[in-house]
C-alpha cells in the first residue's frame, strides 16, 4: 500500500484492531495501535475502544487505565462504550478505585452519555456494598443537571 502512495487511515486501524480483538490477539492489537501512534493520524474514541475492548477480553487491567489515561492526555471524548468497557475490567479484576478516579475526572461528560451508562456503575457499585460511591456519583450527576430518574436511583434504595 506505501509504495503505491496509499497509507491506512485511523479507520483502517480500526479495523485491523478488531480483527485482532476477535482472535485474543491483544499483543498484536498493541502493536499496531502504537504503530497507528507513530503515524500522522489523529485518533478517535473508535479506536481507543477498539483498544479497550481486546485488553479488557485479555484480562490486561493496567493497560486498559494506561488507555484510557492516554485518551485523556489527547482530548479523546470517552463514550458510553468506554464507560462500559471499564466497567467490565473493574468488575473482572474486583477493582473499583481507579473507576473512581476516572469517574471523579470525567463524570462531568455526563449530559453526552445519558443516563443508561451511569445507572450501570451506580448498580454495580450498589452489589458491591459501594453505597457511598454509587450516592457521591448520583450527586455529581444531578449537579451537571443529568435529571436523576428513578432508574438510576432504584440501585441505591433496593
Amino acid at each position: 500500500m506505501k509504495q503505491d502512495g496509499i497509507f491506512p487511515d485511523v479507520v483502517t486501524y480500526t479495523s485491523a484492531i478488531q480483527a485482532f480483538e476477535k482472535e485474543a490477539l491483544w499483543e498484536e492489537a498493541m502493536m499496531l495501535f502504537k504503530r497507528f501512534h507513530e503515524s500522522s493520524n489523529k485518533p478517535n474514541t473508535k479506536i481507543y475502544n477498539a483498544c479497550l475492548s481486546v485488553l479488557v477480553k485479555g484480562g490486561k487491567v493496567d493497560e486498559v487505565f494506561q488507555i484510557v489515561e492516554s485518551m485523556g492526555n489527547r482530548s479523546v471524548p470517552l463514550d458510553q462504550i468506554t464507560y462500559s468497557l471499564l466497567l467490565q475490567v473493574c468488575e473482572k479484576a474486583g477493582n473499583f478505585e481507579r473507576l473512581d478516579e476516572i469517574l471523579a475526572v470525567t463524570a462531568n461528560l455526563a449530559k453526552g452519555l445519558g443516563t443508561n451508562t451511569f445507572r450501570k456503575v451506580v448498580t454495580v457499585y450498589s452489589e458491591k456494598g459501594r453505597i457511598q460511591q454509587a450516592l457521591s456519583l448520583l450527586s455529581h450527576l444531578s449537579n451537571t443537571g443529568l435529571p436523576l430518574s428513578v432508574s438510576l436511583l432504584n440501585p441505591v434504595l433496593g
